[in-house]
């Protein structure tokens, strides 16, 4: 259910907990510096983690089958995250994006050829998200077979925050929410504009 790891211990290779089911919860402690892809996937019981602030990028899958996992809080010092991450998220409802002026890039959800999905998804597919925090500008692909936007049909998604940062409502950022109520910002960091398809 938990794992106490030695000083020794520096960094998390790759599928280096893949699997382990009965995992509740982990802390990475300060001595851990790397960790690398899939290092935490299918932990189905997994319902909360707390990514470190000197992570500057996550890797691959790291959190795919994490079917326990309700939130997440991206930190500041992200400034990329991989490539079907939150495949099979299904119990992630929230997602909070700290406030940086850094650009946050973002993979896709899990490759489908054209003639099985001709478009794509994006980083949250699976995901039932309720409610994002939006605290700086997101780079994603919007091209076919590569998910159009880590938000895009996500039909349980009702609301949305925007950061300070953000001033621009981007391509595609909430295609096909069909159940999208309300956008909230502060007054002083009202967007100044909506590009192409943001709310089709």
């Amino acid at each position: 259910a938990s794992i106490d790891l030695p000083t020794t211990v520096t960094s998390l290779g790759d599928h280096a907990f893949h699997g382990f089911m009965g995992l509740k919860s982990f802390t990475v402690p300060d001595h851990i510096t790397s960790i690398g892809e899939y290092a935490f996937a299918d932990c189905s019981g997994l319902t909360s983690f707390i990514i470190p602030e000197w992570m500057s990028s996550i890797g691959n899958g790291m959190f795919s089958g994490c079917m326990g996992l309700t939130s997440i809080v991206i930190p500041k010092t992200v400034k990329n995250i991989g490539n079907c991450v939150f495949n099979r998220c299904l119990s992630l409802e929230r997602v909070v994006i700290v406030e940086s002026d850094e650009w946050l890039t973002l993979g896709y959800n899990t490759y489908h050829s054209t003639y099985s999905d001709p478009e794509g998804r994006g980083l949250f597919f699976d995901c039932p998200l309720t409610s994002v925090y939006i605290g700086r500008n997101l780079s994603y692909n919007i091209y076919d077979n590569y998910g159009n936007s880590p938000f895009a049909r996500i039909e349980t998604l009702t609301e949305a925050h925007f950061g300070d940062p953000v001033k621009t409502i981007q391509p595609y950022l909430f295609r096909d929410c069909k159940s999208l109520k309300t956008l909230l910002y502060k007054d002083e960091c009202a967007p100044t504009s909506i590009e192409k398809y943001a709310f089709w």
